[in-house]
């Protein structure tokens, strides 16, 4: 991973291979980003010593694939908030990004998908 990504000692992350560097999820907790990943896909990563900011060498999880395929970078929602999201509605008009509350309320109501960014913490 780019050392400049690599979260400080004693965080983790949540790191996406389709993801260009700028769209991935901050540092967090290990114990949440273990928790998020299990559920949402993703690689945790996590520093092992002060040579990785060096060299971008980290531990890490593979918790397989991310759930927002086919849905573009700049279209994610901002970390810690979620976006239902329509597979055959184009990207310019899909609902605005808002508390992962309501998209799952509008998601059950109306179908589609909720599309998550975990942050440290969910809105």
């Amino acid at each position: 991973m780019p050392p400049d990504a690599v979260p400080q000692l004693g965080l983790c992350r949540i790191w996406y291979a389709d993801l260009p560097p700028e769209w991935q999820p901050p540092a967090m907790p290990c114990a949440r980003a273990h928790s998020l990943a299990e559920k949402h896909g993703g690689r945790v990563v996590k520093a092992i010593s002060p040579g990785s900011f060096r060299d971008g060498r980290t531990l890490s999880v593979d918790y397989g694939p991310s759930h927002f395929p086919a849905v573009p970078p700049e279209q994610l929602p901002p970390p810690g908030y979620c976006r239902p999201w329509y597979d055959r509605i184009p990207a310019d008009r899909q609902p605005a990004p808002m508390t992962c509350e309501r998209a799952e309320q509008l998601v059950k109501k109306n179908g589609g998908r909720v599309v998550y960014m975990p942050g440290p913490e969910q809105k």
